[in-house]
C-alpha cells in the first residue's frame, strides 16, 4: 500500500498499515462527535467501521517540521497502541505541551480518556 500527499499521516509502516489511514474526502465527511479533552491533546471521536486515525498539528502548535512531525509521530503511536481492537474515527489534535511529554504519559493519559 503506498501512502500519497493528499492522504492525512496515517500509522503505515513498511507498506503495512496497522490501521487506515483518513483520506481528505473521508476526513471532510466526517460528522460531529464527542471531543474528550486532556492537558495535551483534544481527541475528537465518532463512529464508524474499522479504525481510522488522523493527529492534525497546527503550525501555530511548532514553528518547524521536525517539532511538528515528532508531535505527530508519538501522538500516533500512542494512538496505535491504546486504540488496538477498536473501532471508528478518532482525530487527535495535540496542544503544545505534547512535545515535552514523556511517551509513557502521553500514552497513559489517552488509555485513562477513552
Amino acid at each position: 500500500h503506498s501512502v500519497n500527499h493528499d492522504l492525512l499521516w496515517g500509522a503505515c509502516h513498511n507498506n503495512t498499515c496497522t490501521v487506515l489511514c483518513i483520506h481528505t474526502q473521508e476526513f471532510k465527511g466526517i460528522g460531529k462527535g464527542h471531543v474528550i479533552t486532556t492537558p495535551f491533546f483534544d481527541l475528537k471521536v465518532v463512529q464508524g467501521e474499522g479504525l481510522h486515525i488522523a493527529c492534525i498539528v497546527k503550525t501555530k502548535l511548532a514553528d518547524n517540521a521536525v517539532k511538528r512531525n515528532k508531535i505527530r509521530r508519538k501522538m500516533y503511536r500512542a494512538l496505535t497502541k491504546a486504540l488496538q481492537g477498536r473501532h471508528g474515527f478518532y482525530i487527535a489534535y495535540p496542544k503544545k505541551q505534547t512535545l515535552y511529554t514523556p511517551f509513557a504519559i502521553l500514552s497513559e493519559a489517552l488509555i485513562n480518556s477513552i
